[in-house]
């Protein structure tokens, strides 16, 4: 089992980023402010606000994963828990199950790209994912416990648990009574008309318990679960928003409109599924999306997994792509499989299979038999070309009308340049019919066989 690591990991948070709480996630912060402003003030009412009742229970959480010393890409299986510092007691979990800082029964599926990855902790919305009570930050240490299961080596836990900075605390908030944040609690200064633009906070709409980091975004990225995608088949697609700060943000497949740029897919599906079409060699195409005014594309690889099914050549038992290669895209009648288009008296199924040029009258499979000097039990049976990715295999009758050829045994074999010359030790009839069966293989498995045809049997007569 390949070890899966956390490479870091960022909390939303309202503390102060020298003191040692981790880095700041900055999700919830809007693109549109100056870039280098990188603080807002703690801000606080002294009178009621019914913004105060208003503080979400959620965490924005953004970590990062790798399997041994490889960065993960695709859809993750995670879970997530809050336990106290020895980790012996769940506070909440993703699905409500975890006990005593176990692994939560239920998994929150999410995108990863480099390893990165970001969730909303408490979001209903998700699948497995229930509200954090803001009860639990009454806990003076909790801290987030996560586990993670790429689809292949298990669900494993990642260390160290991440304790929870202040902005988990800010949830408390919103319980705070009317009037509990007096003057004496806010330095002399701090907030000035210097620290807030003019009529960013008016009176009725003062912004409470907020501070983080401003980012730009620079543009889009996609992600496919796959670098390529077998034909007929289909891959998720996944974007994130790129940030100046060399980091990125997950945006949700469902929120991206998805287009077909080029290349053989049959489309892309609103949540970001991308299904391929039918090829007849491994093909390129390019998929695209936009969201917020962004742009991207992404290329990806539509893998053939079945030689004969392209078109009006599926089925004939010739690969696709060699009749592309010779007669064109479909439909072509002169691609079929019993045509004999250079009258050579071989179709192409068989020049297919031997290996020839079907559209050359000088490429033909032939076999002949030698009787051997001063050896009158043996015989030679010459034939070519002899090709690679096939094997040959020499069968014989002494009696044309037998029902069956039988596979010459004892037979030995030379090479010379494409000719092969097969020796026959033991011959002692009168007469003996040899053919060649030829058997072509297939790169991804799988075989086609033929006997040569045209003259292309051979007979020799011994005499009496």
């Amino acid at each position: 089992m390949l070890p899966c690591s956390l490479r870091s990991s960022r909390f939303l948070s309202s503390g102060d980023s020298n003191q040692g709480s981790p880095a700041f996630e900055r999700a919830d912060v809007p693109p549109g402010f100056r870039r280098g402003f990188r603080s807002l003030a703690l801000l606080a009412l002294l009178a009621a606000s019914p913004l105060l009742a208003q503080v979400p229970p959620l965490l924005n959480y953004q970590g990062r994963v790798a399997v041994g010393a490889v960065n993960f890409n695709g859809t993750g299986q995670f879970r997530f828990a809050l336990v106290n510092g020895a980790g012996t007691t769940t506070y909440w979990s993703n699905d409500g199950s975890s006990v005593a800082g176990g692994v939560p029964s239920a998994a929150v599926a999410l995108p990863v790209s480099k390893g990165l990855y970001s969730v909303l902790l408490g979001d209903a919305a998700l699948a497995n994912m229930t509200p954090i009570p803001a009860a639990v930050f009454n806990n003076a240490d909790v801290r987030l416990r996560v586990w993670f299961d790429d689809g292949a080596n298990g669900s494993q836990m990642l260390t160290p648990d991440q304790r929870v900075a202040p902005v988990g605390y800010a949830v408390i908030a919103g319980t705070v009574p009317d009037g509990a944040i007096t003057a004496a609690k806010i330095a002399a200064g701090a907030v000035g008309s210097t620290q807030i633009a003019a009529g960013a906070a008016p009176a009725a709409a003062l912004k409470a318990s907020y501070l983080g980091q401003i980012y730009d975004v620079t543009g889009l990225a996609l992600t496919s679960a796959a670098p390529g995608v077998n034909e007929g088949a289909a891959v998720q697609l996944g974007a994130w928003q790129t940030l100046d700060d060399a980091t990125s943000l997950a945006v949700p497949a469902a929120g991206v409109a998805w287009s077909v740029a080029s290349g053989p897919l049959v489309g892309i599906n609103a949540a970001g599924r991308a299904t391929a079409g039918v090829v007849y060699q491994d093909t390129g195409a390019t998929a695209r999306g936009s969201f917020a005014g962004a742009s991207a594309t992404l290329t990806l690889t539509v893998r053939e997994v079945n030689h004969d099914n392209f078109g009006a050549y599926a089925g004939d038992g010739i690969d696709d792509d060699w009749q592309v290669l010779y007669f064109g895209l479909p439909p072509n009648a002169n691609a079929g499989p019993g045509v004999d288009f250079d009258g050579t008296g071989q179709t192409n199924l068989f020049k297919f299979i031997a290996g020839l040029n079907p559209l050359d009258a000088n490429a033909r499979f032939v076999v002949r038999a030698e009787a051997v000097a001063t050896q009158p039990t043996q015989r030679l049976i010459v034939f070519s070309p002899v090709g690679a990715g096939r094997t040959y295999v020499v069968l014989f009758k002494d009696e044309l009308l037998a029902p069956t050829w039988t596979p010459l045994p004892n037979a030995t074999f030379t090479d010379n340049g494409s000719e092969r010359t097969v020796l026959d030790p033991s011959a002692p009839g009168p007469q003996r019919f040899y053919h060649v069966e030829i058997t072509k293989l297939r790169c991804r498995g799988g075989s086609v066989r033929a006997v040569p045809q045209g003259a292309s049997s051979s007979q020799v007569d011994y005499g009496a």
